[in-house]
């Protein structure tokens, strides 16, 4: 079956993909001399794209492990993501300018000015994902570089957060009531993208039938449903704080997306969500504790961001709550 990649029309993907071999032509005209004066000493810069943070966190490996004998630089709009690493950090304010930047270097395929995220990946996208293959998702983020790919073969999956000594003693300040017991953070995310993300009305079930067994702690964006009988931090934490909870909690319980690949740099068990909307083997970390709809719908997996038939389609409304209750069980 021919998939549409997260639901993009077919106009929209024709102007994608001029957009792309414009970048694509420029990028060879403009970037070969420079990177061949990367390539003489041995550097590399990493192009971030301006898409989700989990995105940006399964890059973090791949700079761990190449900085250890290459000159590493990331250029990003999220640098507080890469701090801690020993590379070159450059993050870019936020602009309309910087964001098409970033999109043009992204689309390099010079060896050694690597676009990471990048627009490569959309424009395969119909094609790859209908073969069926299943991956990792940053080789799936690398699909435009099979140089790249062959070289992280083998590489450690885990990601990589750090944190120095300033900061540890600054957070375990700021969250000392938290820390005084063990606690749990939940994520319920947004309706934006209704194939992925289990209704707010379930997570609230497994609040109530856990209470007292653990403290939870809701963190995520202002915009997210707001839980009862959880402590509240939507919109009160910085990324770096949201990392380091993550670090010290007892487990997380989120839908697929940026918490289950923070979780694997901390080795924190992570009850995670699957629907039908992409393979499961996107992120199964070793920590990562997979939770799906059995059976799923014919029509899964789908890779579309919006699902026409149901307010939370079938994969998501059939993960029953008694499944998510018995996996929070077997943890404490």
């Amino acid at each position: 079956m021919k998939r549409e990649y997260l639901g993009y029309s077919k106009k929209f993907m024709f102007l994608f993909r001029i957009r792309f071999y414009i970048y694509h032509f420029l990028n060879i005209l403009i970037l070969f001399v420079p990177n061949i004066y990367l390539k003489l000493k041995h550097k590399y810069f990493f192009i971030m794209q301006d898409h989700g943070v989990g995105d940006a966190i399964t890059l973090t490996s791949i700079l761990y492990n190449w900085s250890k004998k290459n000159k590493v630089s990331v250029i990003s709009l999220n640098p507080e993501i890469y701090q801690g690493l020993n590379i070159k950090n450059i993050g870019l304010k936020r602009t309309n300018f910087t964001k098409e930047l970033i999109s043009f270097l992204g689309n390099s395929n010079h060896s050694n000015i690597v676009g990471y995220s990048n627009g490569n990946l959309l424009y395969k996208s119909s094609q790859f994902y209908a073969k069926g293959k299943k991956e990792f998702l940053r080789e799936l983020l690398l699909e435009g570089r099979p140089d790249i790919k062959e070289r992280i073969n083998g590489l450690e999956k885990e990601n990589k957060i750090f944190f120095n000594e300033s900061e540890k003693e600054e957070f375990e300040e700021k969250f000392s009531n938290i820390l005084k017991e063990e606690y749990a953070l939940i994520i319920t995310g947004t309706k934006e993208n209704s194939t992925k993300i289990w209704p707010t009305k379930n997570f609230q079930k497994v609040v109530e039938k856990t209470a007292g067994k653990i403290r939870w702690c809701q963190v995520g964006t202002s915009r997210t449903e707001e839980l009862k009988g959880v402590l509240d931090l939507r919109g009160k934490t910085t990324l770096r704080e949201v990392f380091f909870l993550s670090s010290r909690a007892k487990f997380i319980l989120c839908s697929e997306g940026m918490f289950t690949h923070l979780s694997s740099a901390f080795n924190t068990p992570c009850v995670t969500i699957y629907s039908g909307f992409h393979y499961p083997e996107i992120s199964f970390y070793k920590n990562v504790i997979p939770i799906s709809s059995k059976p799923l719908p014919k029509c899964a997996y789908c890779w579309k961001s919006k699902c026409n038939l149901y307010d939370f389609p079938i994969c998501i409304e059939n993960i029953k709550i008694q499944d998510v209750l018995s996996k929070i069980k077997e943890i404490l």
